[in-house]
């Protein structure tokens, strides 16, 4: 690894860190301005949550996978490769888009709300 190959993983870490950080933050403005229906009506994310606060970290994770601080991520090409039927030359620039990846309804199945937690989740696929 290059020391501009440092660099660039280090500054991507700390920007990484402080967006993963202010996502976090955004679920409290998730949280009021979402409803779910309940078979008593509807009933706000902020209120499911107070109730039961073993759901925060389903929240969480639910919320920085579908809406991630870094809606995508470019990487090069380090060898050869076969991607999607396509090959894919040693030097190229790829670009993963997370917000595609992270609504595939084949991978999850369930929505944002009382279903934190609930169908695949992303340690699932390792």
């Amino acid at each position: 690894m290059t020391d501009l190959d440092l660099i660039g993983h280090c500054a991507m870490l700390l920007a990484a860190g402080y967006q993963t950080t202010v996502a976090i933050a955004n679920l409290v403005l998730f949280a009021d301005a979402t409803t779910d229906e309940h078979a008593d009506g509807p009933v706000s994310v902020r209120e499911q949550l107070y109730g039961d606060r073993a759901l925060l970290p389903g929240a969480i994770e639910e919320t920085l996978r579908f809406y991630p601080p870094y809606p995508a991520s470019r990487r090069r090409v380090a060898t050869d490769t076969e991607l999607g039927g396509q090959v894919v030359k040693a030097g190229s620039w790829v670009v993963g888009w997370l917000t595609s990846a992270n609504r595939d309804p084949d991978l999850f199945p369930a929505r944002i709300g009382s279903t934190f937690g609930a169908g695949q989740q992303a340690s699932d696929l390792r």
